[in-house]
């Protein structure tokens, strides 16, 4: 085989390789941003700045593959002059309870927490 030839491939193979490094390098990125993840452009520049680290690398690809959680624990809204609270996440109609002042579902009839008789 010639010099260049060998060179040629030579030269491939290190573009390939290269290519492949920054790929794995900016895997954590990458996957942050093909999941729409509301912190990607953070996920990016710790990457870029820690990624090198094999504990840097690792935690912002745990970083980018956790969904973070949105409201999965809304407190209940009063809703405007009716005196009944609903929860926003699971739009259910809460009031509360004379005796005890927990909120409980519009349509019990005994509260939860005292054992109070709405029906009473």
């Amino acid at each position: 085989m010639s010099d260049q030839g060998t060179t040629a491939w030579f030269v491939l193979l290190i573009l390939v390789m290269t290519a492949g490094a920054i790929t794995l390098y900016m895997t954590p990125a990458i996957v942050a941003f093909k999941r729409q993840h509301p912190h990607r452009i953070a996920i990016l520049i710790v990457d870029l700045i820690f990624g090198a680290t094999i504990i840097g690398w690792v935690g912002t690809l745990v970083w980018a593959l956790i969904t973070p959680r949105t409201a999965d624990f809304a407190l209940p809204v009063r809703m405007q002059g009716t005196g009944v609270r609903q929860e926003p996440s699971l739009a259910k109609a809460m009031k509360p309870c004379p005796s005890c002042a927990e909120d409980v579902l519009a349509a019990a009839q005994r509260c939860r927490f005292c054992g109070y008789d709405f029906a009473a």
